[in-house]
Parts: C-alpha cells; sequence; structure tokens
C-alpha cells in the first residue's frame, strides 16, 4: 500500500481531471513507479488554446494549492506558443501499453468514481506507468458527421497504462 500521501495524490489526480477538459485544456500527464509506494509525476504538455500564460496560471493555481498540501510543492514551467503542435512522444519498443477512455459518467456517479480512482491507484501502487491525457473531444456544434469513433465525444480522460 502506498503511503497516505501519494494515494490522496492519485486519488485527486483522477478526480480533478473531470474538471479541465470543460474548461477547454488539454494535457496528460505520466505517473512512473520509482519504488515501493514511491512515483513521480510529470505533466507535460498542459495545452489551454487561446489563452495567455496569465490565464493558464490562474487555472492551475488550485491545482498547485491542493498538491502542495499534499506534501508535492509542484513548481511549473510556463510556456506560450504560436502554435497548437509541441513534439511530443508516447512508446518505447519494449514497452508494453494498453489504453481506455474513461467517459465523463464516470464522475457523475459516486460509485463509478470510486471504482474509477480505486483502479487507477492500484495500477499504479502494482507498477504500471499511468499516462493520462485530459481531453475535450466533444464535437464542437456545427460540426458535420465524421468517422471518428463517437465514444470519444463523451471521454474525459484517454488513460494508458506502461510496464
Amino acid at each position: 500500500m502506498a503511503p497516505p500521501s501519494s494515494s490522496r495524490f492519485l486519488d485527486s489526480e483522477a478526480v480533478e481531471f473531470s474538471e479541465y477538459p470543460d474548461k477547454r485544456s488539454y494535457g496528460y500527464t505520466f505517473i512512473f513507479p520509482i519504488g515501493p509506494g514511491n512515483y513521480m509525476w510529470t505533466m507535460n504538455p498542459w495545452i489551454v488554446a487561446n489563452a495567455s500564460g496569465c490565464q493558464v496560471r490562474k487555472l492551475v493555481g488550485p491545482l498547485l494549492d491542493e498538491r502542495a498540501g499534499l506534501g508535492f510543492p509542484l513548481q511549473p514551467e510556463f510556456f506560450e506558443y504560436d502554435s497548437f503542435y509541441p513534439a511530443e512522444t508516447v512508446g518505447m519498443a519494449e514497452v508494453r501499453t494498453g489504453s481506455r477512455l474513461i467517459p465523463r459518467k464516470n464522475w457523475e456517479d459516486e460509485g463509478l468514481l470510486n471504482d474509477t480512482i480505486r483502479t487507477l491507484r492500484e495500477l499504479a501502487q502494482e507498477g504500471a506507468t499511468l499516462i493520462h491525457y485530459n481531453i475535450n473531444a466533444a464535437a464542437p456544434d456545427g460540426t458535420p458527421n465524421s468517422a471518428a469513433n463517437p465514444a470519444w465525444g463523451d471521454a474525459v480522460i484517454f488513460v494508458i497504462t506502461a510496464e
């Protein structure tokens, strides 16, 4: 079992991520196991399109305050870009991955939310790397029908696990 502060951190990660898609942000985090009950957490990138650095700092302020209260004082670096497409990579040849879409309804039902949080926490505690893409994939009003999988439209998190 992870130390209480690590468990609270993992639980709050799952709860809070339901809020950010509605704020038109896109981001993903990595939770890496680095020893029994110990984890390394990173988040990159966290993109809030058409927002200034000041607006992004205001958006993430409550998250940073809560993390500090759990004993994880984070000091992020903020950047502004003219383009939405920064370089990013995921995966390696020697790593096995799997993925799931987690729909918004999991945050609307306390039982589903608790099951979701417990599952994510247990995966991390068992040594899996967790990569969470926080997304808002709902089609904007007026978007024509397409071949995109409709399951994406209600997703809040796209989770990739790796070992």
